[in-house]
């Protein structure tokens, strides 16, 4: 909803807030529209961590909702004493159904232009998430264009990703939903099959464990190495040194392929014209009906990139 602020789109050097409350997945999907407004505005993020910790490098600032006054927003008629900045434009993707973060925010930001929109496209409608917020963004008045911004990310890293560094293949068997993850035998059997191909290359095989899945971590822990993953800082130091990331649909993920890491992503109970990964080295995996045919097809697909590592992928 938008409170009658003069045209936005013909300023440029503004404040922007973001509003975006969601794990890393849901985060990243700004990352094409902040690459497309980087240098011309002021860009603010606020959101929850961890996930807006890995935004720092590319935003001037990035707030946790969880801290301070901000979780106040969802309160109704909720007092404020100061939260240090003044937008002149603030873009909410957020449930808001009886308008009362749209209340404080018009209370909050006097003279801003103000909208909110939905988290997520609706049911049924089939745009990736990115495209959808960039375009909400172009809508709500800032000159980007959606599918330029959308494209770009196809083409190159926008998190900075120096290819070619470092002889690691990192596997990381969870997601924030378990019913897009594909059991511990399935990512043993991988394992296997990678290793029985006698690769002339010596590559890492590293399982990558998050804390949501402690409760696995017991059948890997002899087959090969295991990081448990807490913080920003260890996990980008393990993809740093990853010439090969295979994942389900989750936020490392998502995070891995802007990164430019060559990415092959396992989907399973979410919808891939949604949520597929972001980047210019990513291949797809879609559950086959049986583990067999998808474990066969992941292999094919991981033995063709560690052949072709050291070429541009295709």
């Amino acid at each position: 909803m938008e409170n009658g602020f003069p045209d936005f789109e013909k300023y440029a050097d503004m404040k922007i807030l973001i509003i975006r409350a969601g794990a890393l997945g849901d985060t990243l999907m700004l990352m094409p529209s902040i690459n497309a407004m980087r240098g011309e505005h002021e860009i603010i993020i606020a959101g929850r961590s961890p996930a807006i910790e890995y935004l720092e490098p590319w935003v001037e600032r990035c707030i946790d909702l969880e801290r301070g006054e901000w979780h106040r927003l969802y309160n109704a008629q909720a007092q404020f004493d100061t939260l240090n900045i003044m937008p002149d434009q603030v873009t909410g993707f957020l449930n808001d159904r009886d308008n009362i973060v749209l209340d404080n925010l018009f209370h909050l930001f006097t003279g801003a232009k103000i909208d909110i929109f939905p988290p997520f496209p609706g049911t049924g409608n089939k745009t990736h998430v990115a495209l959808y917020m960039a375009k909400a963004i172009q809508s709500a008045g800032i000159n980007i264009n959606p599918h330029a911004a959308f494209s770009e990310v196809l083409k190159k890293p926008l998190m900075g990703q120096k290819r070619g560094k470092g002889k690691g293949i990192v596997l990381h068997p969870g997601s924030g939903s378990k019913t897009k993850n594909y059991s511990p035998e399935f990512w043993l059997e991988l394992i296997r099959g990678i290793r029985d191909k006698n690769l002339s290359e010596p590559f890492d095989i590293n399982v990558l464990i998050g804390p949501a899945e402690q409760e696995i971590l017991n059948a890997f822990d002899k087959m090969t190495e295991v990081y448990v993953s807490h913080n920003r800082e260890g996990l980008l130091s393990i993809l740093d040194n990853t010439c090969l990331y295979i994942g389900h649909d989750s936020g490392v993920t998502h995070l891995a392929a802007m990164m430019g890491i060559n990415t092959i992503a396992l989907f399973r109970k979410s919808p891939i014209q949604n949520w597929h990964p972001l980047g210019p080295c990513v291949k797809i995996v879609e559950e086959m009906g049986n583990m067999k045919s998808t474990l066969d097809q992941t292999l094919a697909l991981a033995l063709e990139a560690i052949r072709q590592m050291g070429d541009t992928c295709t």
